[in-house]
């Protein structure tokens, strides 16, 4: 009967104690506001395609930056400005839905998505577009009808011979390089990288 008992408990330690891995590896990797991956997620799911891709696979990456989202923590309070960006999340979470593609929260108003196995280059550049039109939809937030553009820059690279943060610094690159003037999605003309992003030469300067 003790062994039995002993058993069970065993069982049932095992049982909590990978309960609890699942739910901390949940929590590493999930941005709590907004339920997307994060920073940590995606740099677990790059990793990953990397080794798996073959010779010359293409992987492709977003970066979406919201155009004045200051001005609606500023006039609505951070609340809304928070369900605001639930209801961004929302939107990347279902354009993303069905595919390979992954959704992640970088910080703030930035966020991220991550394109595997493109086909071509002008692949990035066909979803940037559906990206932008559909993040720039009227939303109904808090009872308030809201509505926000945002910057999206894309980089395309051969997945293995890139890292996530010449993709990121690629995208991030365009993306500022399109946000003084018209604000639409920018793409890059060849999948050739740059490693540093330029917001970090702006912080060094």
């Amino acid at each position: 009967m003790f062994a039995k008992t002993t058993a069970i408990a065993g069982v049932l330690g095992t049982a909590v104690a990978a309960g609890y891995a699942r739910t901390l590896h949940r929590r590493l990797h999930t941005d709590p506001l907004t339920g997307l991956a994060n920073r940590p997620a995606l740099q677990r799911v790059f990793a990953g395609l990397q080794r798996r891709a073959r010779a010359g696979e293409l992987v492709g990456l977003l970066l979406c930056d919201l155009d004045a989202f200051k001005p609606v923590n500023d006039t609505h309070g951070h609340r809304v400005g928070d369900h605001l960006l639930q209801s961004i999340a929302a939107t990347l979470t279902e354009l993303t839905s069905g595919t390979r593609e992954l959704a992640v929260r970088l910080s703030g108003d930035e966020f991220a998505v991550l394109l595997p196995g493109l086909e071509e280059v002008r692949g990035a550049e066909a979803r940037a577009r559906t990206y932008r039109t559909a993040l720039a939809a009227e939303r109904l937030v808090d009872g308030r009808r809201l509505q926000v553009t945002a910057s999206v820059g894309a980089a395309v690279d051969t997945a293995r011979d890139t890292t996530l943060s010449a993709l990121l610094g690629h995208a991030d690159w365009r993306m500022y390089q399109l946000k003084p003037r018209s604000r639409r999605t920018a793409v890059p003309a060849a999948p050739a990288c740059p490693t540093a992003r330029l917001r970090d030469h702006k912080e060094a300067a």
